[in-house]
Order: C-alpha cells, then sequence, then structure tokens
C-alpha cells in the first residue's frame, strides 16, 4: 500500500503533538497541585477519568506520529487499542456528567458545555472507528475534532497563562482561545483540498454554537 504524501501526513502529527502539549499545559499545575497537597485530593472516579483521557491524548499523538513517519502497519495495530479506550473516555465522561445533565436548566452553561464534549466525542470517534479503513480522510479529520470538544476542559484552567481567563467572560474566551485549534486545519484543507473538509464545515458550527449559547448562558 503506498503511503500517503509525507507533508500531509507530517501536519497532522505536528497537529497530533500540538494537541497533547495542550492538555499537558492545562492540567500539569492542577495535577501538581493535588499532589503536592495544595488541592483537594478529588474522588477515585477524577482520576480514573484522568488517566483515561491522558492515555487518549497519547493515542492520538502516537497515532498521528506513526502516520507521519510512514509507520502505518504499527499505527493501524495500536489503533485497535483505540476500540475499548474511546468507549471508555465516553463512558467516564458521562457518569461524572451525569449529574450536570440531570440538572439541566438549573445550570445551562454547564450542561451544555457537558452535552457538547458527550455529543461531539461520542459521534466523531465513532464514525471515525467505522470509517478508519474505507474514509482515511474523514477518519482522522474526526478523531481530531472529537479530540479538540474535550480540549476545553485544559484551557479552562489555562488562567496561569493565557491573558482574560479570570475575568466573568472565562469560558468565552477559553473557547475563543481554544478554536485558534482548528485555524490550521482550516488553512491546510484550503491549500491542500480547496475546499473546507465536510467534516470540519458540520463539526465546527455545532461546537461554536454550544459554546456560543454557554457563553451566553453563563
Amino acid at each position: 500500500m503506498t503511503s500517503p504524501p509525507t507533508r500531509q501526513i507530517s501536519f497532522f502529527a505536528v497537529m497530533g503533538v500540538i494537541f497533547a502539549a495542550a492538555a499537558v499545559i492545562g492540567f500539569a499545575p492542577n495535577s501538581v497541585a493535588i499532589l503536592t497537597g495544595a488541592k483537594a485530593n478529588p474522588p477515585l472516579i477524577i482520576h480514573v477519568h484522568a488517566a483515561a483521557m491522558s492515555a487518549w491524548m497519547m493515542l492520538v499523538a502516537t497515532q498521528a506520529w506513526l502516520m507521519g513517519t510512514g509507520k502505518s502497519q504499527a499505527h493501524m495495530k495500536l489503533g485497535m487499542t483505540a476500540l475499548f479506550l474511546a468507549p471508555l473516555v465516553f463512558t467516564l465522561m458521562l457518569v461524572i456528567a451525569l449529574p450536570q445533565i440531570k440538572a439541566g436548566f438549573a445550570e445551562p452553561m454547564t450542561f451544555l458545555i457537558q452535552t457538547k464534549r458527550l455529543l461531539v466525542y461520542g459521534v466523531c470517534i465513532t464514525l471515525a472507528l467505522i470509517w478508519r479503513k474505507s474514509r482515511p480522510d474523514s477518519h482522522k479529520r474526526l478523531i481530531f475534532l472529537g479530540t479538540f470538544a474535550v480540549l476545553d476542559a485544559a484551557f479552562f484552567r489555562m488562567g496561569w497563562l493565557l491573558p482574560g481567563l479570570d475575568l466573568e467572560n472565562r469560558i468565552a474566551l477559553a473557547h475563543a482561545y481554544q478554536l485558534l485549534l482548528l485555524v490550521p486545519f482550516l488553512a491546510y484543507d484550503l491549500h491542500k483540498l480547496g475546499r473546507v473538509h465536510p467534516v470540519f464545515l458540520v463539526g465546527i458550527p455545532v461546537i461554536v454554537g454550544f459554546e456560543a449559547a454557554a457563553a451566553l448562558l453563563r
């Protein structure tokens, strides 16, 4: 099987590293605070969720890098891990979010953010796994878009780094900063395809819609 052009897969490899780096930058200070006792130790389910999400971010970055270095066979073998890791991540997110979802419109901002994460991650990753062989272009974009949907949690914790996140509009600003991660994908598609890929044409408006509503209903 002929490998995709190096230039194409190198772009996604770099974005995989950037996504993983964003997660580390966002959550590392919080993790250090818990380990040093500066912050209260959360329930066990939170630790399990954090471990699963860390494994997912590592998997996304590693998979993108394997393809970026032409190791497609290793990519396909390691990709089988996602068949059980992705449902685990979704289930843990659902368990943690369920009380907030049940609260419904009593906490509309949190309700919308959690619903967005579950909906976009669940749909995108499910389709990505189904289309991993038949639609590789959609597969990789769906993986990144589904991962992007849950990465806002890291940006919410970047008040020490990004200006303005300690203000009342922290939710809107964090989402605005996060949306910058999608700009390279759009630029790449326009350059390589001459158009924005349908995955982004459908997925991005859904994400922006949820995030805009959450900001307005804070």
